[in-house]
């Protein structure tokens, strides 16, 4: 686990600062967060993932990447409705840290939501990341699991404009408690 002692601003955006070891670590909930393990090819791009690409495009990114050797490009079609996901299992009313690394194409920035898949309700709604910069910046939230919840549902999603394109990397959610 591990303890936040603080908050700061960094592009405008509220991050935690000054994180140390609480306890044992739980580890990162979300397998394959750095979009480094290939799908099985064709439409599966990434392992551990399930995309959707509807009428934009998925591109498994090599040049424009935070780390590694890959990372996850979206641009979006008309109905705006590209995404990847990836359910991951939860204890009830635990808080849970979010943090993923984006970046825009110098106009547009990527969405993500947080969906309790027990009991079918946003634990953080389809929220953009307000980083439309074409450089990697850091994003971060906490969220409490809901009473009853043993199964989340993360989506990470394109631009809300056609032709839009953002980018995700190394994409980490564990419980802090």
């Amino acid at each position: 686990m591990l303890k936040r002692l603080g908050w700061g601003l960094r592009r405008g955006l509220l991050v935690p600062i000054g994180i140390e070891p609480l306890g044992p670590d739980t580890g990162n909930e979300i397998l394959n967060g750095g979009f480094e393990e290939p799908g099985a090819g064709g439409v599966d791009i990434w392992a551990d993932w399930t995309e959707t690409v509807s009428d934009g495009v998925l591109t498994n990114e090599v040049v424009i990447v935070h780390s590694g050797n890959d990372s996850c490009k979206m641009t979006a079609g008309p109905t705006v409705d590209t995404r990847v996901n990836q359910f991951f299992a939860v204890t009830p009313l635990t808080i849970h840290r979010l943090i993923f690394w984006t970046q825009g194409d110098g106009v547009n920035d990527g969405f993500f939501h947080v969906w309790d898949a027990t009991n079918g309700a946003n634990i953080i709604a389809l929220t953009n990341t307000g980083i439309t910069g074409a450089a990697w910046a850091p994003y971060a939230v906490e969220f409490v699991i809901p009473a009853g919840c043993i199964s989340v549902n993360f989506f990470l999603r394109c631009p809300n404009v056609n032709g839009g394109i953002c980018y995700f990397d190394d994409v980490d959610i564990r419980a802090v408690t």
